[in-house]
């Protein structure tokens, strides 16, 4: 996951990197923005590997993906984000919409607490940059 922009260095030096913007930061400094641990600590494992609902594809099958249900009880399945379209739309803002808000009803939650606005960004792009069209 974390190769895919970061390079295997973990420097920010993927061979694609300078497309990003902001670009890709330097993980081998020990300084991680997305993380459980407290402010200067290094991220454990699995903060590494955030991969939940999206799963480690990123095509909506984590472990936590399966049985997920709505408010109403009707199964979810979670959003493959490599696909180019997505339920909520397709441009870079509705994809920030639903990171920042969540889905109402569903168990994709708001991120506006736990993410600066430039981070939202960043996941945007992220997403952005993996859709495969079909």
């Amino acid at each position: 996951m974390c190769n895919d922009c970061h390079g295997r260095s973990g420097r920010g030096d993927n061979s694609w990197a300078e497309t990003f913007k902001p670009r890709p930061r330097n993980l081998s400094t020990g300084i991680f923005k997305f993380r459980t641990t407290p402010l200067g600590k290094l991220p454990l494992e699995a903060d590494l590997r955030r991969t939940s609902c999206h799963g480690p594809t990123r095509k909506g099958d984590g472990p936590a993906a399966a049985g997920l249900s709505d408010i109403w009880k009707n199964p979810i399945i979670s959003a493959d984000l490599s696909e180019v379209h997505h339920k909520s739309g397709d441009q870079p803002a509705d994809l920030y919409r639903t990171i920042a808000t969540g889905l109402d009803g569903t168990p994709m939650p708001s991120f506006s607490a736990a993410l600066k606005p430039d981070e939202i960004w960043n996941l945007v792009a992220y997403i952005k940059s993996i859709e495969k069209p079909k």
